[in-house]
């Protein structure tokens, strides 16, 4: 009898261990990502010095090469398969998120046949999204298995750093040879690219390509590639010879076959036009808690500026942000910015906290159009005045800022500048705006309201996301 209440104490003794030991990894999760991030480094003395607004334009003594930017989402897939067929060298392709839906097998496929053409691929993605989505599918699996091609995922998840799992990747861009590249704000599946989902975000990219020589910008891009596909954190990932694998890669080349057969030649001059000066913006490529040295040289830019348009998905501004934001619009005649209406937004996190911010917002002096328009609004471009536009894959928020790798390209072309502001105004039609305290409802505005269960949730989320706003 003693010993059965013995064995009782002790089977509930590990219980309890095991439990605590439990609750202690969780609050270790929970603190390691959280607690590091709680203050964001500030702009070094190096990176203030070091920028020049003035080197943002060649003002007639220079070309940045010919530009092409692309809006819509079944022409972005076009642009990328042309870009990957002309390679006779080398290719380079970063995305965020990369899936093997209808779009990302079009891709796939592209790649894989340019391997096979004796073209060297190499391919990064984020780790986040990346890691298990590659080692379960048998098509990233084939591709990574070719010889010519090599996949890293960047800072894989790992429970141990918890703190890591904040730093993400977010870079999106394609570079051929060294003729042409393709930047902005596109992930690779059927959301952005194609035409056969239902459901689209609007979305904008780059097209940059020199019929001589290599454009600076390229090379800049380059260069940053290298940087990132060097770091510790970039991690080969190995494919397989699986009999999955083999068929997955049978079926790519098969599809690659069909795509061929129905691709269009393509005249590079005529489906371009010359810009300017084109720079590119970047910050660090560790996975660190980061300067923000993007967001600065954007608000100094803007800064310069008298006319001026936002375009971001979402605005999670830091209070050193909001500081920054109030000072270009005491600056300049007119700021305005343009991102989803809550009803229409895609991300939660940053719907919630317009609701939180918004008043905060317009108080630096801002015009927020507030745009429902049917798709969710994914674009993030700067425009500055006349000439200058600046496009790539940077959100106006804190997680853009100081925790992931962004791009941004800032362009000299007053014909890409007007062609922008055209489009900018025709989404303002169809948005929302503050005027004497009253919303101001645009001709094409959609009117989608919440359903009672999602006014509860943004309820909840509202107080939820206070602790940790300053990852978001």
């Amino acid at each position: 009898m003693p010993l059965t209440k013995t064995r009782k104490k002790l089977k509930i003794s590990v219980r309890q261990g095991v439990l605590l030991v439990l609750l202690a990894f969780l609050l270790y999760l929970i603190l390691g990502t959280v607690l590091p991030f709680l203050h964001h480094p500030k702009v070094s003395a190096e990176t203030r010095a070091g920028f020049e607004a003035q080197e943002f334009r060649a003002q007639g003594s220079g070309s940045g090469g010919r530009i092409r930017c692309i809006d819509d989402n079944a022409e972005a897939l076009r642009w990328r398969i042309r870009l990957i067929e002309s390679a006779q060298r080398e290719l380079i392709y970063s995305t965020y998120e990369f899936h093997d839906d209808e779009s990302g097998k079009d891709v796939l496929a592209a790649l894989l046949a340019a391997a096979d053409r004796g073209v060297r691929v190499r391919l990064i993605t984020d780790g986040l999204t990346g890691a298990h989505r590659f080692r379960k599918s048998p098509y990233f699996q084939a591709v990574a298995a070719h010889e010519n091609i090599e996949v890293r995922i960047y800072n894989p998840p790992n429970l141990l750093l918890p703190w890591k799992i904040q730093l993400r990747l977010h870079d999106k861009y394609v570079i051929a040879d060294e003729h042409a590249y393709l930047l902005g704000g596109r992930n690779t599946f059927d959301l952005f690219l194609g035409d056969t989902s239902e459901r689209q975000n609007i979305d904008r990219e780059l097209l940059v390509y020199a019929p001589e020589g290599t454009p600076e910008s390229l090379l800049q891009v380059r260069a940053y590639f290298e940087r990132i596909w060097a770091e510790e954190a970039s991690r080969p990932f190995s494919g397989s010879s699986s009999k999955k694998a083999a068929e997955a890669a049978q079926t790519l080349r098969s599809r690659w076959a069909a795509l061929e057969k129905d691709a269009a030649p393509t005249d590079w001059e005529a489906e371009t036009f010359p810009a300017g000066k084109i720079t590119l913006l970047s910050g660090e490529t560790a996975p660190v808690n980061k300067e923000p040295a993007v967001w600065y040289a954007l608000s100094e830019l803007m800064k310069e500026g008298r006319d001026i348009v936002i375009q971001t998905p979402y605005i999670i501004l830091s209070g050193a942000m909001r500081e920054d934001l109030a000072e270009i619009c005491g600056s300049a005649d007119s700021v305005r910015i343009l991102l989803n209406a809550v009803e229409n937004g895609a991300n939660p996190f940053g719907c919630t906290d317009y609701l939180n911010q918004k008043e905060k917002i317009w108080a630096t002096g801002a015009q927020v159009y507030e745009f429902s328009g049917g798709n969710s609004l994914h674009t993030k471009t700067v425009l500055i005045d006349e000439d200058l536009s600046i496009i790539g894959s940077f959100n106006l928020d804190m997680r853009s800022a100081y925790l992931d790798t962004e791009l941004m390209l800032v362009v000299e072309s007053p014909e890409l500048n007007a062609q922008l502001r055209a489009q900018a105004a025709e989404q303002q039609e169809h948005s929302r705006w503050q005027e004497d305290g009253t919303y101001v409802y645009g001709p094409l505005y959609q009117h989608k309201g919440f359903t009672p269960f999602k006014r509860i949730v943004y309820a909840l989320m509202r107080v939820l996301i206070l602790p940790i706003r300053h990852l978001m």
